[in-house]
């Protein structure tokens, strides 16, 4: 297998650990036989010309930095949940189990008083999370006087119902998805780390990681129009 020609601090991250998976990802992203190699050394350049050079060591180790932080948005995209990889008659009844699964515990919690408020305070308590509901009366008190935070179990189920749903109705609401289902996922959640992170897409940046990471065959063209749909 030839190996593309790509910066120094990449290559120092693969030598690292080699049995890490980052070490793991830039050997896909250095074989010329995944995608056009002069297309992958000019992804690597731009790369590094677009993140900023730190002069102090980071956490990942010195001038290797971007190179890890580039690998971690790249791994982070790569990761397709489940739910995005069903059918739509599927996703439909997932959304619907959901909905009637955790209206039905609110429900149940509420009627037989089994509702509680739940609270996090690192600094009095350990950092643990407690239920208001099982402390004495002056204990209460102090935890009122503290100003902390508390909210219902039935408030989260009922917001990580709605969270539910709404990421199941922004998979069903984008266009059909083709057999390319994951690296569709992959290219938009790179636009969104790209826009997020340069305030640019770079498509063609996408378009030779997706080439690369998934076989595709884009041009920067279907890279815009799948972000931009």
């Amino acid at each position: 297998m030839k190996v593309v020609d790509f910066p120094e601090s990449v290559k120092e991250v693969k030598e690292w650990d080699e049995n890490s998976k980052y070490s793991k990802l830039i050997e896909v992203l250095a074989n010329e036989s995944t995608t056009n190699s002069l297309d992958l050394k000019k992804m690597w350049l731009k790369f590094e010309k677009l993140e900023p050079y730190e002069d102090e060591k980071g956490i990942y180790g010195f001038r290797c930095h971007w190179v890890y932080r580039v690998l971690d948005r790249i791994l982070f995209a790569q990761n397709t949940p489940a739910y995005y990889l069903m059918n739509a008659k599927d996703r439909s009844d997932l959304k619907s189990d959901i909905k009637k699964t955790s209206a039905e515990l609110i429900k149940k919690y509420r009627t037989y008083d089994l509702d509680a408020n739940i609270f996090f305070n690192p600094s009095k308590i350990r950092g643990n999370w407690h239920v208001y509901e099982d402390f004495r009366d002056e204990h209460k008190a102090q935890i009122d006087d503290d100003n902390i935070d508390k909210i219902e179990v039935s408030t989260i189920i009922n917001f990580f119902s709605n969270r539910a749903e709404a990421l199941i109705d922004d998979v069903t609401s984008q266009a059909k998805i083709s057999k390319n289902v994951k690296a569709i996922y992959f290219i938009r959640k790179m636009y969104d780390c790209n826009l997020e992170r340069y305030d640019k897409p770079h498509y063609s940046i996408i378009r030779v990681l997706s080439n690369a990471l998934y076989t595709t065959e884009y041009e920067d063209s279907d890279i815009h129009k799948l972000c931009n749909r």
